[in-house]
């Protein structure tokens, strides 16, 4: 007797888009909320994030300055509702963007003065 076929794949919903070919070069984010942008309204307002969320966005910001780009790609990746200021539409990234660049600027002086 013949082995059985494989499964069939499970349905996709019809609202779902299925591009024939599709490269990505890594992991794309979480899509942003219904109603939301994917980029940020107004992208010169920088928004602190609140008491118990900036602590987080600063460390991390710190971190991937001293660990690269791609510790910030291995956390984007795990699609932790505490990181979700690494999505351009959510209302913390450009802080987090503006703490990362002083992060990266404040790098090479701390090797320089021995701090790391």
């Amino acid at each position: 007797m013949p082995p059985l076929p494989p499964p069939p794949p499970p349905p996709v919903p019809p609202t779902f888009f299925v591009p024939n070919t599709v490269e990505i070069a890594g992991t794309l984010p979480p899509p942003p909320p219904p109603g939301m942008s994917v980029t940020p309204q107004v992208a010169d307002e920088i928004i602190p994030p609140p008491p118990d969320l900036q602590p987080i966005v600063d460390k991390l910001a710190n971190y991937v300055a001293k660990n690269g780009p791609d510790f910030e790609s291995i956390i984007k990746a795990k699609n932790d509702p505490r990181f979700e200021f690494l999505n351009p539409w959510n209302s913390h990234y450009s802080y987090y963007q503006l703490k990362k660049r002083q992060a990266l600027k404040a790098v090479p002086q701390r090797i320089e003065t021995g701090t790391v």
